[in-house]
């Protein structure tokens, strides 16, 4: 015996009453709209699909763009320590001049 499958129906109808609102007359149309349903259920399987693969590409890019971006802040961050090293030996004009642009980035922010 085969197994019947369930199917997807689309309906409309019209239904006419009388004037104390009991039903006189319905007609209508059905349509089976299985294969349309099964059609649309694919295409969105097939768009998660590409979703969940885009979603993964970019989160491996974020990492990566995130790591290379960490050096140049560690760099900064490194020579940011050492000026008040430096502070004790004799300062070049150009040394001055990185100083003197360095607060004026750094501090007194309003």
């Amino acid at each position: 015996m085969k197994k019947e499958e369930d199917k997807y129906v689309n309906v409309k109808a019209l239904v006419q009453k009388d004037n104390f609102g009991g039903l006189l007359k319905m007609s209508g149309v059905c349509f089976d709209i299985t294969e349309m349903k099964r059609g649309a259920e694919q295409v969105m399987f097939d768009l998660n699909e590409e979703l969940l693969r885009s979603n993964n590409e970019l989160e491996q890019y974020a990492y990566v763009a995130s790591h290379d971006l960490q050096e140049p802040l560690r760099m900064i961050s490194n020579n940011g320590a050492m000026l008040p090293l430096w502070q004790d030996r004799p300062l070049y004009k150009r040394d001055n001049q990185f100083r003197d642009k360095r607060s004026l980035c750094c501090h007194d922010r309003p």
